[in-house]
């Protein structure tokens, strides 16, 4: 089933690689697979297209490749794209409260990649 799930995505993708939902499910699908660069790439697609896209559509593609960055181990920059969620959408709840444990950990000296609360 969970083939099936990820192949139907790819096809979603494939016809609108633009896509806020497109690239978000994808990006998901190829991070639980591990393949968390090339979700990366997914998402930074999407955010750089010519596309309109409300400002907290581009939050969540911000704080979603934050939270791929911390997996990769490349703090600031998940700290930067946790910041840029927040440009767009300074309400948006998820980055501010990862950028927050992220911050924290830093000061602390924690390991901010096995801290974060996604």
């Amino acid at each position: 089933r969970s083939k099936e799930e990820f192949d139907l995505v790819k096809r979603a993708y494939r016809l609108d690689e633009n896509s806020f939902f497109a690239a978000n499910l994808l990006a998901s699908q190829l991070s639980r697979r591990g393949q968390r660069n090339k979700a990366v790439s997914v998402i930074e697609h999407a955010l750089a297209s010519k596309r309109e896209r409300s400002k907290t559509e581009a939050a969540i593609l911000e704080a979603h490749v934050g939270t791929l960055f911390l997996d990769l181990g490349k703090v600031d920059a998940a700290r930067s794209a946790f910041r840029a969620s927040l440009d767009d959408d300074p309400g948006y709840e998820p980055a501010r409260q990862e950028l927050a444990i992220l911050e924290t950990t830093t000061r602390a000296g924690t390991d901010a990649t096995t801290t974060s609360r996604r």
